[in-house]
């Protein structure tokens, strides 16, 4: 029996990630700097690889030395670049200066990542695979990607990152056909001042909104208000990819058992397993995620939205 099969589409870009480890007024002392893959939907497909299923990216790729040679990481990981168009130009790049109170900020240069809202992907791709995730893109461009995945009936699960604060309008057309939602809680707040309800009456059937490392709450139909937090976050190096792992981990465990809260539970370790990674992509170890489940825990609720307004 095969394993099930993520379509992972988005960005791939190349992270390079620079640690500061003091600073004066003009003057900053680098601990370390690293290179290697990143993008919302290359993390995503690395951690649903880690987690023991297959992936499949979708994405637009330089061809350039040193975007094939970072392709090349995640196909060693174990995630499937068939689908990657190649372009002549240059790479999608992020400059990400974490300084040493953890204090993150991203600069990014979209490169050949632009050219994602030409690719076409033709129909039978999506025949085989068991969820799509949409990792960052605009709905306008992710829009396409889900009418296709919609008419094979598989899982579709979109994170419009920042592209959440465009509009509820915009993001509203693809909604109906979205399962599941995931959204930041800044997000969530800017769209909707807190009432989930305003996504339901789009026909969504899931709204997944991350407070942070480390805690989320999860909104169903009905009034079902699930929260989640881990207790053990131990020491932050890296958060930039934590969501894509939180996204991954709960896509994989919901289909393997259909059970949305353990799914939340292992969604809310695996985020704070991710932040403790030095690279943008998931470091894992079975033990280190079997120690953070069990400081991992879910509860149903029944204040409504407004507990997601509390810390």
């Amino acid at each position: 029996m095969k394993k099930p099969l993520h379509l992972s589409i988005g960005s791939f870009n190349i992270d390079l990630i620079v640690f500061i480890k003091s600073q004066s007024r003009d003057r900053f002392n680098i601990e370390k700097i690293l290179l290697g893959p990143g993008g919302s939907a290359v993390n995503y497909a690395v951690a649903a690889v880690t987690y023991g299923h297959r992936a499949s990216l979708i994405a637009a790729s330089s061809s350039s030395k040193l975007a094939l040679r970072n392709l090349n990481r995640i196909e060693k990981i174990g995630v499937e670049t068939k689908y990657v168009k190649m372009h002549r130009g240059k790479p999608g790049l992020s400059l990400i200066v974490i300084n040493h109170r953890r204090d993150t900020k991203i600069y990014e240069f979209l490169g050949v990542n632009k050219e994602l809202s030409r690719i076409e992907v033709d129909n039978e791709v999506f025949n085989n695979a068991n969820v799509l995730y949409i990792g960052s893109l605009k709905p306008g461009i992710a829009g396409k990607f889900v009418d296709q995945a919609y008419r094979k009936g598989i899982l579709i699960t979109y994170d419009p990152g920042s592209s959440a604060n465009l509009s509820l309008d915009k993001l509203s057309k693809i909604l109906s056909r979205i399962n599941i939602l995931f959204i930041n809680k800044d997000s969530f707040l800017e769209l909707t001042k807190g009432d989930v309800d305003k996504l339901f009456k789009y026909g969504v059937d899931k709204v997944v909104v991350r407070k942070g490392v480390g805690s989320a709450v999860l909104f169903e139909h009905g009034g079902i208000v699930v929260t989640g937090y881990s207790k053990t976050v131990g020491r932050v190096r890296n958060i930039i990819g934590s969501s894509d792992a939180f996204n991954a981990f709960f896509n994989s465990v919901y289909i393997d058992t259909g059970d949305p809260y353990k799914a939340l539970q292992y969604a809310l370790a695996a985020s704070v397993l991710k932040s403790n990674c030095t690279l943008n992509i998931l470091c894992y170890s079975r033990d280190e995620l079997s120690k953070y489940l069990s400081q991992t825990f879910v509860e149903i609720v029944k204040e409504g939205s407004e507990v997601f307004l509390e810390e």
